[in-house]
């Protein structure tokens, strides 16, 4: 009897244990994600995926992350990987779950297995139309070197290429970004590159220079990829997803959001803005003179700021979501005790606020002139990064708070070997020198124009002096 009561008592417990061992434990590939309450994305650093600007991160690709992590209800997170192999590595190890901005080409889909298309790229080869002339075949590159990232798309595009045109050459980079390839395109120190077509509307706002050689491929489906390791339950939930965004229109929206608003970043030229000048900047003038009064600052100087941001228009709103004449972020205006972005006095009163509280927070031993460019570039990039550019540059023998010194160290906040060391991570460095040189350009016609202001009005107060006589 006593054995008999032992057996059931085992057999009970054993039971119980496997209903709770059901009960508890995930079922599926996504249970377990749901279980551990976060999804780990792995992606490369490019303009579609994300970046971090004016402290926020940003991006096409980011936002579909973060809607998706939503729709799970779980925490986020991103981490970002140039090598190939190791993002492979991150994906079939299971140290990530999802692997974003990729193509699902026959050749990445014997590695991965892909979910559905959400979107369609063409593969471009883009040279820099300054300095050389655009090729009219594909044979005229056969003696050109092309550098491209380490990926298997890009390899066998032009493995399939050479096998008519025998003589094309390729350099395969490895830890490098397409930020890095573009940025040596535009300084010619190499001749051609690939890159998809929604990261060329990107950098084509900031690099006039870059034109499309040659379509490599068309329409090619991205999508996102994970470990063929898995069970299948992960890619129909992406699946899912992706159907979801489509029929509520968030798609389109993100979409349009990234890429198809108007640029509003580069240099607009002298004529557009002394046209801006007269039609615009009076609406403002005193506003301006007030703020700059407060905060101790050039006036100029604020109002080019103001335009390099908003073009002087009172209701603007990015993309990324900052509004006003000083395109404030909205955790920036709630620290500033700004109510409402759109209010041209509290815009101009608010960025006049920060631009002193950055000016302040910086080191000590900068110059006075060259504080001023590295604060602007913090009201652009973030003031974490600025900082990481002075541990940069600290490495080298020269100056590291000398504008001129520090400008090539911003460029590597967007180069892998070197963000990667850094506390604040990638970010777009060369945009904020672009910022900076574009707002020295527009202060230097105010500077000018407003000199020759003051001349005419002392020359009409000395002729009022001057007794007129018949």
């Amino acid at each position: 009897m006593l054995k008999f009561i032992l057996r059931f008592i085992i057999v009970t417990v054993i039971i119980g244990i496997s209903f709770n061992l059901i009960y508890y434990f995930p079922k599926n590939y996504v249970d377990r994600i749901i279980s551990a309450e976060k999804i780990i994305f792995v992606t490369r650093v490019s303009p579609t995926t994300y970046y971090n600007i004016k402290d926020n991160t940003q991006g096409f690709e980011y936002d579909l992350m973060k809607e998706f992590s939503q729709y799970l209800d779980v925490e986020m997170e991103v981490v970002t990987e140039e090598n190939f192999d190791l993002i492979k590595d991150k994906i079939n190890f299971n140290r990530s779950n999802i692997l974003v901005g990729m193509t699902s080409s026959d050749t990445n889909k014997k590695i991965f297995n892909f979910s559905n298309s959400y979107e369609n790229i063409d593969q471009l080869l883009i040279y820099n139309a300054k300095l050389r002339f655009k090729p009219k075949k594909i044979n005229q590159i056969e003696s050109t070197v092309i550098d491209i990232l380490n990926t298997k798309n890009h390899i066998h595009l032009l493995s399939e290429l050479k096998k008519k045109y025998t003589n094309i050459k390729w350099s395969e980079l490895d830890d490098s970004n397409t930020d890095e390839l573009v940025e040596m395109i535009s300084e010619g120190l190499i001749d051609f590159t690939i890159i998809n077509s929604n990261e060329y509307k990107i950098y084509k706002r900031y690099y006039p220079e870059l034109e499309v050689a040659f379509n490599l491929s068309k329409n090619e489906p991205l999508a996102w990829a994970v470990s063929k390791n898995i069970d299948d339950s992960l890619i129909i939930k992406i699946n899912e997803f992706f159907k979801f965004m489509n029929s509520s229109e968030r798609l389109n929206e993100l979409s349009e959001k990234h890429f198809g608003h108007r640029n509003n970043f580069s240099f607009v030229g002298s004529r557009n803005f002394l046209k801006d000048i007269i039609v615009y900047l009076p609406k403002y003038e005193k506003l301006f003179k007030e703020a700059a009064e407060k905060y101790n600052l050039d006036w100029r100087l604020l109002a080019s700021v103001s335009y390099q941001e908003s073009r002087w228009r009172e209701n603007a709103v990015s993309y990324t979501g900052v509004k006003g004449l000083m395109m404030l972020t909205l955790n920036t205006s709630k620290h500033l005790g700004v109510a409402n972005r759109l209010d041209p006095k509290e815009s101009i009163f608010g960025g006049a606020k920060y631009i002193d509280e950055i000016y302040h927070r910086l080191p000590k031993n900068i110059n006075e002139s060259d504080k001023v460019w590295f604060t602007l570039a913090s009201y652009n990039i973030g003031f974490g990064h600025v900082m990481d550019v002075f541990n940069l540059a600290k490495n080298s023998t020269k100056n590291p708070y000398s504008w001129v010194n520090a400008k090539p160290f911003f460029n590597q906040l967007s180069k892998a070997k070197f963000y990667k060391l850094t506390k604040y991570g990638y970010a777009r460095g060369w945009e904020a020198l672009k910022y900076v040189q574009n707002i020295r350009q527009y202060y230097d016609i105010l500077v000018f124009l407003d000199t020759k202001d003051n001349i005419m009005d002392e020359e009409i107060n000395i002729h009022k002096r001057i007794p007129q006589t018949l």
